[in-house]
C-alpha cells in the first residue's frame, strides 16, 4: 500500500480480518489509519427520548479489532472494543477486560429477568383488581 509521504508498506491480515482495504491500497494512507476489523456482532433496540415516537439504535456492536501502527499500546493488539449505543464504545478490551464486562452484562440481564418476573406479577395483579373496580 502507498504510504503517505511516498513509499510502500505490505500489511498483512490477520486471518479473521474481513476489512476491504481497498481505500488503503488505492491511496496514500498514514499507517496509523489502518485497521483490521472482523465482522460486527450487532443488535439494534427500539428507543425513544419521550419526545419522539422510538426508533432503532445499535447496541452492543463488537468486533475482533487491531491498529496495528496506533500511538496506543492496546490498539496495537487484538482486542475488542464495544459500542454500547451509537458512538459511546469502551476502550480496546483485552480477554479479561471483555470477560468482565460480560460479567457486568449478564449480571444486569439478570436483573432485567428478575424485573421482568416482578412485572408479569404486577400485571396480574393489576388485572385482577381492575377486574374489582365498580366505574
Amino acid at each position: 500500500m502507498p504510504k503517505q509521504g511516498g513509499g510502500t508498506h505490505v500489511e498483512v491480515c490477520p486471518p479473521w480480518c474481513t476489512t476491504d482495504h481497498t481505500s488503503d491500497t488505492s491511496n496514500p494512507t498514514f499507517l496509523e489509519d489502518v485497521w483490521h476489523q472482523s465482522d460486527v456482532t450487532r443488535t439494534e433496540i427500539e428507543l425513544t427520548n419521550d419526545a419522539d415516537a422510538p426508533v432503532p439504535w445499535t447496541v452492543l456492536d463488537a468486533c475482533l479489532s487491531v491498529i496495528p501502527h496506533s500511538a496506543d499500546p492496546a490498539s496495537r493488539v487484538p482486542h475488542v472494543a464495544v459500542q454500547f449505543v451509537e458512538e459511546v464504545w469502551t476502550n480496546p478490551l483485552d480477554v479479561n477486560e471483555l470477560g468482565q464486562l460480560i460479567d457486568t452484562v449478564a449480571a444486569q440481564l439478570d436483573n432485567l429477568r428478575a424485573l421482568q418476573r416482578k412485572l408479569a406479577a404486577a400485571r396480574a395483579e393489576w388485572s385482577t383488581a381492575a377486574k374489582g373496580v365498580v366505574a
